[in-house]
C-alpha cells in the first residue's frame, strides 16, 4: 500500500469473504502482513492482513541517539524495519564473504605481492563484523519496541521483552553465533601464514572452526524466521541457508575486490587482481547460480499464488 496511508486491511481473494461474513460460527484470524494472510488463507485459515503496522509504529521513535546511530542507512533505505533488517543482513553477509575471500580465494596473493593487501582484507572483515555486532541488537531492540508500541530507547521496558518471543530469542542466538564467528575468524586469520602454500594443522583447525561458526550465522535467521514456518521445513531451511551462503560469497567477494583494487600499488594492481579475479570468478559463478536457483525455488515455496507477486509487499520486493 502507498506510504502514509494508515493501516489498511487486506482480504486475500483465496476465500469467499461474503460467505464467511454471513456465518457467525466461522473463525477469522488477523495478522500483520499481507503475505502471512495470503499464506494462511491458502492453508485453509481465513485471515485478514493488516499492512503498515510496523512502519507506523517505528516512525514514532524519534530519540536523538536513535537517529544518530541509524542515520547512514536511514538516509539510504528509510526509517522502517525493512531498512534495518537489510542493513543488518548486508553487514553479516559482507563479513562472511570477506572472510572467505581473505582466508581462501585471495590467499595466494601474499606469495606474489606481500601481505599488505591481505591485511587490508582482514581489517575490512573486522570492521564489517563490528558493525554487524552492533546492527543486530539495534535492529532487535527497534523491532521489539515497534511490536510493543514503545520508544526504542525505553530500554527498561523493551529489554525484558527480547526473550519472550521466538523472534527475539532467534536474534539473541544470532548475536551469539556472530560473536563466536568473529572470534573464530580472528583466530584463524591470526594463525594463518599465507606465504606458505600448505596450511599447518592449527591453521586447518582454526579455519574449520570459523567456517562452521559462519555457517551457523547464516542458518539462524532462517531458523528464527519464515523458512522455519514453511513446509517442508527442512527444504525451506536448506534453501534459505544456500541463498545466504551464496549471497555472502558473492557480495563479500565483490567488496573485497574493490578493497584490493584500492590498496594495491598502481604498479602491482593489474598483476595482483589477475591473481585473484580468476579464482573469484569461478567461485562467484557457482555462487550466482546457487543464489538464483535457491531464490526462485524459495519464492515458489513461499508464494501462495502467482498473484501474490504483485499483490503483496514480499512479492513486490522479489520483483
Amino acid at each position: 500500500q502507498p506510504g502514509d496511508t494508515g493501516v489498511c486491511a487486506y482480504f486475500p481473494k483465496l476465500v469467499d469473504w461474503q460467505t464467511i461474513a454471513k456465518d457467525y460460527t466461522e473463525s477469522v484470524c488477523i495478522t500483520e502482513g499481507e503475505l502471512k494472510a495470503a499464506k494462511a488463507c491458502k492453508e485453509g485459515f481465513p485471515t485478514i492482513g493488516l499492512g503498515g503496522v510496523i512502519e507506523r509504529a517505528i516512525r514514532d521513535v524519534n530519540t536523538p541517539l536513535y537517529y544518530f546511530l541509524l542515520w547512514p542507512f536511514v538516509r539510504i533505505w528509510g526509517a522502517d524495519e525493512m531498512g534495518l533488517r537489510l542493513f543488518r543482513a548486508l553487514c553479516a553477509v559482507a563479513a562472511v564473504g570477506l572472510f572467505v575471500l581473505r582466508i581462501g580465494i585471495a590467499r595466494p596473493l601474499a606469495r606474489r605481492h606481500g601481505g599488505a593487501a591481505l591485511r587490508a582484507l582482514s581489517v575490512a572483515f573486522l570492521v564489517a563484523s563490528a558493525v554487524a555486532l552492533l546492527a543486530v541488537p539495534v535492529y532487535l531492540v527497534v523491532a521489539t519496541a515497534a511490536f510493543a508500541l514503545r520508544p526504542a530507547f525505553d530500554l527498561a521496558a523493551v529489554v525484558p521483552l527480547l526473550g519472550t518471543s521466538a523472534f527475539g530469542r532467534g536474534y539473541v542466538d544470532l548475536e551469539l553465533c556472530l560473536a563466536l564467528f568473529v572470534a573464530a575468524g580472528s583466530v584463524a586469520l591470526w594463525v594463518d601464514r599465507p606465504e606458505r602454500r600448505r596450511r599447518s594443522v592449527s591453521e586447518l583447525i582454526a579455519t574449520t572452526a570459523a567456517g562452521i561458526s559462519a555457517g551457523a550465522v547464516l542458518l539462524v535467521p532462517g531458523a528464527a524466521g519464515h523458512a522455519a514456518q514453511t513446509a517442508p521445513r527442512t527444504l525451506s531451511l536448506v534453501l534459505d541457508w544456500l541463498h545466504l551462503a551464496a549471497g555472502s560469497v558473492w557480495v563479500g567477494g565483490l567488496v573485497g575486490l574493490l578493497i584490493l583494487w584500492r590498496v594495491l600499488p598502481t604498479s602491482q594492481r593489474a598483476a595482483g587482481l589477475a591473481a585473484v579475479v580468476p579464482r573469484f570468478s569461478n567461485v562467484a559463478l557457482a555462487a550466482v547460480v546457487v543464489l538464483v536457483a535457491s531464490g526462485i525455488w524459495a519464492t515458489v515455496d513461499h508464494m501462495p499464488t502467482l498473484a501474490a507477486l504483485w499483490q503483496t509487499a514480499y512479492g513486490k520486493t522479489v520483483l
